[in-house]
């Protein structure tokens, strides 16, 4: 059973801005709940978001490892967990952004997977993990909005 998590958010800023703020793992860590972040093997370029890079996130309860799988600058950016401490599969993700009157509608998508007799979670986990996708979608609103003034 696959489920897709969703966040939107509208920042009012420019398209470039929210992007690279967004894709950029240092921003991470200003986040709460991030203990950390790093570059584990660079992509085709020199930014921290370009094709291929793997970054690690360690979010205090486990450590993931996501892989960028595709780059349309400043349109959206591809990922997926290689590594997680969950027991289920992550299918991929997406982060959209769009220009729009005052500023930027940025879209998370999470596509997780669960197979087996405890799929029946699997509504329940992607209902938290799209608030999850929401909160930081917020906070990250607050971090551009914050260096804005």
């Amino acid at each position: 059973m696959r489920k897709t998590c969703k966040a939107s958010t509208f920042i009012p800023a420019p398209i470039e801005q929210v992007f690279d703020t967004f894709t950029d793992y240092k921003t991470y860590r200003l986040l709460s709940g991030v203990k950390s972040t790093r570059v584990l093997q660079a992509g085709q370029s020199e930014q921290s978001y370009s094709l291929g890079t793997i970054r690690e996130l360690d979010l205090g309860f486990g450590v993931f490892h996501e892989q960028v799988m595709d780059v349309n600058y400043p349109h959206y950016w591809d990922y997926k967990f290689i590594k997680w401490p969950l027991s289920l599969s992550h299918i991929g993700g997406r982060m959209s952004f769009k220009s729009v009157k005052g500023g930027t509608q940025m879209t998370w998508e999470s596509t997780i997977e669960m197979k087996g007799k405890v799929s029946f979670t699997l509504p329940l986990i992607a209902w938290i993990s799209g608030y999850g996708l929401k909160l930081m979608s917020l906070q990250m609103k607050k971090i551009i909005v914050k260096k804005a003034k």
